[in-house]
């Protein structure tokens, strides 16, 4: 086993230098006791346009050498954190491997790494933590008498008391000979770098052993031909393959949205989740290899920031309380600020929904809708002319009777109901005034009847309300929305002048606790709700007692969750890209039945009760009218008793 005393050999200086050129990489981090000669030989032989810095843990002073061979001493920060580039530090030992950790924590734990070892890596690194999301990659030279082959490593763990993953991702070949090496004639030569480099220095080398470590069909790599050797080097996302996350537990929180979201309880108080995102959460725990404890969210709301505070699953998220929510949440710029989204798994936008009118919600107008205000208007100003016509020809012609008012208003009242005229018109002024009351009384009454019948018979149109606007406008309808949903962000933020008066008009009342409670309200009053409309077409399509407004606003994309960061969101990104090319997701979507009705055709309604109790009240009135007005009589009349006896006749 190698010592902190002995050097790299020079097959594996060449080999750095070819990895920085493979990878394009610009700034070279050396992590060392002390300044080696091995050091001065790679920053000599770097690739133009990199540069090399030197850290150590003795010096305080360290060594920034640029690849045109000048040096200056410079005082820099005694913090590896200082780097912008490859971090590379020979493991040979546990003094090495003890260096390591010590620096490898924290944000270094995301930084890019290049670990030089032997056939012992991995006994020396078993007791190092790497992270799911690490990038350090481990060059094997395994054949301690020839150095001419590596192979290249990655490991990973799921927490500090997991195993490690270690998988082969690449292998060089060192392809240089010995006479073609630019430092034979430079006077680097002087210095001692031991290791036997064997197989450098004859005509071609022997098959490496790493040709026989194969590389897993999930790695994508890419092979090229460098200045001293073939890298075969991994070009893909190290997280997409990194799907096995060996048992991990992942605490999930979810809310009831079916069919979506199903959530049925267990007896340990926890959930399960079904429905379609249930499928795509089980594919996902099927494919990574992770269990889950699953709860539903405490206060039923899916996540806005109230008073500094985020709220709903949002809130649950991004205070860690739990790993991942299972639930369609719109992908919002504020929410993004504080959970990760997944990739998008469904698309829709908003809609108004409100309740599709019946002739029980004009229970008081049931009987005078046929007409707009201003014809009753009318219709009642010509009749009243018509009476006092009548009673005025009635009066001044010779050839007629004379009448009282109230003979001249019944007279035009029966008339205009059908029921035609007690009274005999002599003159020629009395029956054009008759033929006018006759005419006017076939258009009204042929007119209303028809509209009348078809009222009762058919269901009502719905309002002529093409969105925001006409709802907003109409102080006999309420508008509400879900509260801790991303509709109070977008409304409350928005610069669009509609939307923040709808939102200066908005009470707390107007809003409710979930989108059931919204749609409860729709069929019980005025109510219009902006709701889902994929949701909406889910659940409430089929019913031709509710409809939607045409206008559609803020269409969006909608995901699971997950904690800032969390090295789990481009593995399960990988999952679901996987499911949607199989044609697993639209599968699932296809398995969801809605039901669609033509709700526009016209339909016959039976007469409801309530459309009939205007004329019960009409009738009771009338009869009260008519006993209150036979008491009256009663009253004034001189004799009225001996009247209703049938005394006091002649």
């Amino acid at each position: 086993m190698r010592t902190q005393a002995q050097e790299l050999s020079v097959p594996e200086v060449y080999f750095i230098q070819d990895y920085v050129e493979f990878y394009n990489i610009k700034h070279i981090c050396i992590l060392q006791e002390e300044l080696k000669p091995w050091i001065l030989k790679l920053l000599r032989q770097t690739r133009s346009g990199s540069f090399v810095s030197v850290f150590g843990r003795k010096d305080t002073t360290r060594s920034r050498v640029h690849i045109n061979g000048s040096s200056s001493a410079s005082p820099v920060a005694h913090r590896v954190s200082t780097c912008t580039g490859l971090r590379v530090l020979a493991v040979h030992s546990e003094l090495d491997r003890d260096l390591f950790k010590e620096i490898f924590t924290g944000a270094e734990t995301k930084a890019n790494w290049l670990l030089i070892s032997g056939e012992n890596f991995q006994e020396l690194l078993e007791n190092a933590y790497l992270p799911l999301d690490n990038q350090v990659k481990i060059a094997n030279f395994s054949d301690v008498n020839d150095r001419s082959s590596a192979t290249l490593w990655e490991s990973y763990q799921i927490g500090p008391n997991y195993d490690q993953h270690l998988t082969p991702v690449g292998r060089w070949t060192l392809t240089t000979r010995d006479q073609n090496d630019p430092s034979n004639n430079d006077s680097s030569d002087d210095h001692d770098f031991s290791g036997d480099s064997k197989g450098f220095r004859g005509e071609s080398p022997s098959p490496p052993a790493s040709r026989e470590i194969a590389i897993p069909n999930t790695v994508s790599v890419k092979t090229k031909v460098l200045k001293h050797g073939v890298l075969e080097g991994p070009v893909d996302d190290l997280l997409f393959r990194r799907t096995d996350l060996s048992g991990l537990h992942v605490t999930c929180t979810s809310i009831d949205y079916k069919p979506l979201n199903i959530i049925t309880h267990r007896e340990d108080g926890t959930i399960h989740v079904k429905g379609i995102l249930g499928k795509i959460f089980d594919m996902l725990r099927e494919v990574t290899n992770f269990t889950y404890t699953c709860y539903e969210v405490p206060d039923n709301q899916w996540g806005s920031l109230a008073d500094g505070q985020w709220t709903g699953l949002v809130g649950e998220v991004a205070s860690g309380r739990a790993d991942l929510a299972i639930a369609s949440l719109t992908i919002s710029k504020q929410r993004s600020t504080v959970v990760d989204f997944l990739i998008s798994l469904a698309v829709s936008g908003y809609r108004i929904a409100m309740k599709r009118p019946s002739n029980a919600d004009y229970m008081w107008t049931v009987y005078t809708k046929q007409f707009e205000k201003e014809a009753w208007a009318v219709t009642v100003s010509v009749t009243v002319v018509l009476m006092v016509l009548v009673f005025v020809v009635l009066r001044l012609s010779r050839r007629e009777e004379n009448a009282s008012p109230s003979i001249s208003a019944f007279t035009v009242l029966g008339i205009l109901f059908g029921q035609g005229s007690i009274l005999e018109f002599r003159s020629l002024a009395g029956r054009i005034l008759m033929v006018s009351v006759l005419f006017l009384q076939v258009i009204i009454l042929a007119f209303y009847t028809s509209n009348l019948v078809t009222a009762l018979a058919v269901r009502p149109s719905p309002p002529p309300f093409q969105g925001l606007e006409d709802v907003h406008q109409d102080p006999m309808v309420t508008f509400g929305i879900e509260k801790g949903t991303a509709l109070d962000d977008i409304f409350e933020n928005s610069k669009n002048p509609l939307y923040q008066a709808i939102y200066q008009k908005l009470k707390p009342e107007d809003t409710v606790a979930s989108t059931t409670d919204g749609m409860r309200r729709v069929f019980r009053e005025r109510y219009a709700f902006l709701i889902w409309e994929l949701y909406y077409d889910l659940n409430h399509q089929g019913g031709c007692d509710n409809y939607l407004l045409p206008q559609k606003y803020f269409t969006d994309h909608a995901s699971f969750i997950l904690t800032k960061g969390s090295p789990l969101t481009p593995i399960f990104n990988n999952v679901i890209l996987d499911l949607a090319s199989s044609g697993l997701l639209s599968k699932f979507w296809l398995e969801v039945k809605v039901t669609t009705n033509d709700c526009d055709d016209l339909e016959t309604a039976s007469l409801e009760f309530l459309t009939l109790v205007t004329s019960f009240l009409v009738l009771c009135v009338g009869a009260v009218a008519a006993l209150g007005f036979l008491g009256a009589e009663w009253v004034l009349s001189r004799r009225p008793w001996e009247k209703f006896c049938g005394k006091g006749e002649g």
